[in-house]
């Protein structure tokens, strides 16, 4: 006996849903419509490629289950679904299996031969209760079969990233270039962009989450999460991906970035990007004649431009060197705070 068109679809709707809470991903897969992943599969791996200028290229691939775009590429098209599954399936008992099967309900479907939205209710076990959802799929019918159009709540997530980057190139594209005078009148502005600090006109339109002051020639700017650093053109010349950024000083800058050991720790690059003082410290301040202080275990010393510990960590607080000294604070024998006067050779004397 000839089935109707809704019995078929719901024949197939339930074995999709039957392979998707047991993990059977070969039975999922062979429910797909292919065209459809691979289209996905294609917009993921542009996705990643167009965030790769903005840090967020890894990221975003290791939470997918991925090493990196070119292991995505490599993968069959069932590698790479199986992988997205893994992600959003979960195994759930005999007992809820059945009833989520036995009282999944299509409620409507917006039928062509060819091809169909399906609307549906389903149950699931949330809380220590079961709770009613609705659901709807497009299906097409392709040699004879009914298929399924992936739908995945990551397509969203997507859709909201790429309105960050397309309102970012869409902003760098009003920049006023004509408006730039000397790198030292550039001024930030919220939300953030950069105006003439003597003229008040715009040079680099809002666009940044985030925004430094310039200096030897570069400001740090944030863009999704992580922080790069730009030129007086708006140009992204160190590439964004450090948790925590701050300004250059004797072309140094303070970035933080997260260390194999799972610490959030500062540390120093140059103006080329390139790491010169490792990640260490837990709080640091900026360069100045030639000085940094930096904090490690609750005491603050001072290190050199090349990183070397000049001045032991000794003090409960430390401040940037001025003329050839500094102040800062060490506890006495009675554990009262008092305020030293230090020089660079490491020569303290008391606050009277």
């Amino acid at each position: 006996m000839n089935m109707t068109i809704k019995e078929e679809i719901e024949v197939v709707f339930k074995q999709y849903l039957r392979a998707i809470f047991t993990r059977d991903f070969e039975s999922m897969y062979a429910i797909l419509y292919e065209p459809d992943v691979q289209e996905f599969r294609d917009t993921i791996t542009e996705f990643a490629q167009n965030m790769n200028v903005f840090g967020e290229s890894d990221d975003f691939i290791q939470k997918l289950g991925f090493s990196s775009v070119s292991q995505l590429e490599s993968l069959s098209l069932f590698e790479f679904m199986s992988s997205i599954f893994q992600l959003i399936s979960r195994e759930i008992g005999q007992d809820h299996l059945n009833k989520i099967i036995d009282e999944t309900v299509i409620t409507h479907i917006e039928e062509t031969e060819y091809f169909s939205i399906v609307s549906y209710q389903y149950p699931i076990f949330l809380f220590e209760t079961w709770e009613l959802f609705e659901g709807e799929v497009e299906m097409i019918k392709s040699d004879n079969q009914w298929k399924i159009f992936f739908k995945s709540g990551l397509k969203a997530g997507l859709s909201r990233f790429q309105a960050d980057i397309d309102r970012y190139y869409l902003r760098k594209e009003l920049d006023s270039l004509e408006n730039l005078g000397e790198e030292s009148n550039l001024t930030k502005f919220s939300v953030i962009g950069y105006k003439d600090d003597e003229s008040g006109k715009v040079v680099l339109e809002a666009r940044f989450k985030d925004a430094g002051e310039f200096s030897n020639g570069l400001a740090y700017v944030q863009i999704m999460t992580k922080y790069g650093y730009i030129n007086p053109q708006g140009e992204l010349v160190i590439k964004p991906q450090f948790l925590e950024a701050r300004d250059f000083s004797e072309e140094r800058a303070a970035v933080r970035q997260v260390t194999e050991d799972g610490e959030r720790k500062w540390g120093f690059i140059d103006t080329l990007g390139n790491s010169v003082i490792s990640y260490q410290y837990d709080e640091v301040s900026q360069f100045s004649e030639g000085l940094c202080a930096v904090e490690k275990v609750g005491k603050w010393g001072y290190i050199n431009l090349s990183g070397e510990v000049v001045i032991p960590f000794s003090f409960d607080a430390a401040e940037n060197f001025s003329e050839g000294s500094t102040y800062v604070i060490m506890e006495n024998e009675q554990g009262e705070e008092v305020e030293f006067l230090l020089d660079k050779e490491g020569n303290i004397e008391e606050v009277e």
